[in-house]
């Protein structure tokens, strides 16, 4: 088992062939580079992109593999079975769900589709339905956090349910007076392009439970509003009265500013708009061909527009959507390990390399101490235990369960630790009860401890520990509720020194903190706020903290975060959710913040999630 398992690679961001781009990963240049101190070393995994184009007249869809260099699309095949006069598309890990919309019929379905995890072929498409739910002449569908929403050009909206099996069920439908074709969802809010009236709508939707709320109508006015596509603060209308493609700033209440056409001249009768890697893709419902335009970096704007049509089109496009395959000749598998702090349990959950979702949760361990920190070095899996200060360490086997679990002593003066760290020859603990941060010599041969003392100054309840260079930085709570910035001594490992950042707001409830460095760019350190919001800061050259301000994840009751594979994991241990959001390298925030963890809690409804650890473990 050891030599299968020797060594565990830590990942960073993942080096693919294409460069990011508008659809809301930021502008990254060829040679940048995110890292973590827990996922230092990038990592070349493959990504291979496909699309996929519905065609409305042929009740077939289209799957082609896309070029990252150029946007390019070839290779296309028709696909899927069963389908009957599909309108629209939207992916969901290993599934499509496709829109039947049956040529405006009060008996609309949606077909199921498993993709195929070797060429993104689309099978065994069943029309799902176990709650025998009709959908009156849908029109769009699209997801978010699990759920299912299609639009009902009658005037309502359907959210269903999403199980981790692809099936769908406890929908519910949603009288909202929209005459809705196009959805998309960003910012807690659904958007609605309301073809009949000329604007778009947007309904509340409440991120616990998946429910739409109240709509109100956009103020700007489009003609004939189709497809509709959100990145970070832009949003896309294909307009098919016009046939034009709109680009509008989104304020911070939601509404649309600055529209202006963007891209072609002519986007003949557009009907749907999908930015993929950095290329916007418009399909048709005049011309059978689909549009292709690269995103500028700068502004956001479509140019550089050509047309392509393939022999497997129809006359008659609709939606669109797309399927990553992440392979790599190097890692054999990527495994979360999650602790469930209520239930004295760890769980272990497979990790989706193409698109970082969780499913599979499994029991990895059990009659641990109230667990609470995870950290994983090389087969090793310490856990931090809340009711007292020691530590245990358990070897992650070729199955990826626990065992040989052993109880490392600290410190009888230390309990509650809420974080773990290793950094060169010491282990860093924080015992949040007792006010201290541990720091024991680590043995890397065989992952002992020893010689625990205390070290720091000034602590007060600290939660999380991180660390750069020659400083260390320490997030606490109650009674301090503040981040402080410390030396720490190369030579001896000590911390010292600790002045707490004027630049992170007094009164919040920081936690369990993670930093990432951008190669050519700045290095971020991201803060939850348990009962506010995540924050951001910028680490200045001197290692203080500034320009803190809310990252705009939107995620509610943050907890824990963690960067893996191109995106940071956000925990709400009391939600027991997690999500994984883009990163903006250029300013730090984050968008497209998705529900990761499908088995949600993997521990069952009620069990409170505390630690959280991820990595990849290789072929040998």
């Amino acid at each position: 088992m050891n030599a299968r398992l020797a060594t565990i690679l830590l990942l960073g961001f993942v080096v693919g062939c294409s460069k990011s781009g508008g659809s809301g990963g930021g502008s990254n240049s060829s040679g940048d580079v995110i890292s973590s101190n827990q996922q230092p070393t990038p990592l070349d995994i493959q990504k291979r992109t496909y699309v996929y184009l519905v065609n409305r007249d042929k009740s077939t869809v289209s799957r082609c593999v896309m070029d990252p260099s150029n946007g390019g699309l070839n290779q296309c095949i028709t696909t899927g079975n069963g389908l009957n006069d599909p309108i629209g598309i939207s992916v969901n890990n290993d599934f499509a769900y496709i829109a039947n919309n049956k040529k405006w019929s009060t008996g609309g379905t949606i077909s199921v589709c498993q993709i195929d995890k070797t060429d993104a072929t689309l099978n065994n498409c069943t029309e799902d339905n176990p709650d025998k739910t009709t959908f009156n002449n849908v029109a769009g569908v699209t997801n978010y956090n699990n759920y299912l929403y299609v639009t009902n050009y009658n005037g309502a909206i359907t959210k269903c349910a999403l199980s981790s099996n692809g099936s769908y069920n406890s929908c519910k439908v949603v009288n909202t007076g929209v005459k809705s074709i196009g959805i998309a969802i960003a910012n807690k809010l659904a958007y609605v392009t309301n073809y009949d009236n000329n604007i778009v709508n947007k309904c509340i939707i409440n991120d616990a439970d998946g429910s739409i709320g109240t709509c109100s109508a956009n103020k700007f006015s489009f003609l004939k509003p189709n497809g509709i596509y959100f990145s970070n603060n832009i949003v896309y209308v294909a307009s098919e009265g016009d046939s034009k493609v709109y680009k509008c700033n989104v304020t911070p209440d939601g509404e649309f500013d600055n529209c202006s056409a963007t891209g072609a001249d002519n986007y003949f009768s557009p009907r749907s708009i999908n930015l993929i890697n950095g290329f916007a893709y418009i399909t048709s419902i005049s011309s059978g061909k689909v549009t292709i335009c690269k995103v500028k970096s700068s502004d956001n704007n479509l140019n550089d527009c050509n047309q392509f049509r393939d022999e497997s089109f129809g006359n008659f496009q609709e939606g669109s959507a797309s399927y990553v395959i992440a392979t790599s000749s190097t890692v054999k598998a990527a495994y979360a390990y999650v602790s469930a702090n209520s239930l004295n349990k760890i769980f272990y959950c497979n990790v989706n390399l193409a698109t970082n979702a969780l499913s599979g949760c499994k029991e990895a361990g059990s009659g641990f101490n109230s667990p609470s920190a995870l950290l994983i070095n090389g087969n090793n899996l310490y856990i931090g235990n809340k009711n007292n200060g020691n530590i245990t360490k358990c070897l992650i086997g070729a199955d990826y369960n626990l065992s040989g679990c052993n109880v490392l002593s600290t410190n009888a003066g230390y309990s509650d630790s809420h974080d773990i760290k290793i950094v060169g020859k010491y282990l860093y603990l924080t015992s949040y009860f007792n006010n201290k941060i541990g720091k024991c010599v680590f043995n890397d041969v065989d992952g002992s401890i020893s010689g625990c003392v205390t070290t720091g100054d000034d602590i007060v309840h600290p939660d999380s520990i991180e660390f750069k260079g020659s400083k260390a930085y320490i997030s606490m709570g109650d009674g301090r509720h503040g981040a402080s910035v410390c030396n720490v001594d190369p030579t001896t490992g000590n911390i010292s020194g600790c002045v707490r950042s004027t630049a992170f707001g007094s009164g919040w409830s920081p936690t369990l903190i993670d930093i990432i460095n951008i190669t050519n760019g700045p290095s971020y350190i991201y803060i939850p706020n348990e009962d506010k919001y995540l924050s951001r800061c910028v680490i200045a050259a001197n290692g203080d903290l500034s320009d803190c301000k809310d990252s705009e994840a939107g995620i509610s009751n943050p907890y824990q975060v963690k960067y893996f594979n191109g995106k940071l994991y956000v925990m709400s241990r009391n939600l027991g959710t997690l999500s994984s959001c883009e990163v903006n390298i250029q300013t730090g925030t984050l968008s497209n913040c998705v529900r990761s963890l499908q088995d949600t809690p993997p521990a069952g409804n009620g069990s409170k999630l505390h630690g959280f650890a991820v990595s990849v473990f290789p072929n040998k």
